[in-house]
């Protein structure tokens, strides 16, 4: 049974850097504004803007891609072989990045009556500290075989 723990943990965290990495590979590629990010934008002021915009799309598409690919990395080298703090590092860092990036659209949502996406991201962090429970469950209750 903690071998199943372990298994749903570090597929909850591979699911967790997939979905970064298809997250900074849909920023980096969009073209026009998202509506969700236009509706923080007056009409008028968008196209002025779209420099600055892609290039801030880019750097966060970047940074979530490579944030995404490090800890598929360290979920299935260091993690999975039980290296200590290993998933702890990974959940830590995914926590922080989501949390911010929830901080931030809370922030425009509020100055600019945007819609935002915070319950997906607080969905994320959630699946997050599930990963790490699991962890730990698994680390310190020795649990009956499944029958």
């Amino acid at each position: 049974m903690n071998r199943l723990l372990n298994l749903i943990a570090l597929g909850l965290l591979t699911l967790l850097g997939f979905f970064l990495v298809a997250f900074g590979a849909l920023y980096i590629s969009v073209s026009d504004m998202l509506p969700f990010h236009a509706a923080a934008v007056p009409p008028d002021m968008r196209e002025a803007m779209k420099p600055l915009y892609h290039a801030l799309m880019a750097l966060t598409g970047g940074a979530a891609a490579a944030l995404g690919l490090l800890g598929l990395y360290v979920t299935w080298t260091s993690a999975r072989l039980g290296t200590r703090g290993a998933a702890t590092a990974v959940v830590v860092c995914y926590v922080l990045a989501i949390g911010v990036a929830g901080w931030v659209a809370e922030r425009l949502a509020a100055e600019s009556g945007a819609p935002t996406s915070s319950n997906i991201m607080v969905g994320l962090i959630v699946i997050s500290l599930a990963a790490l429970g699991l962890r730990a469950v698994a680390k310190r209750v020795s649990l009956p075989p499944a029958v």
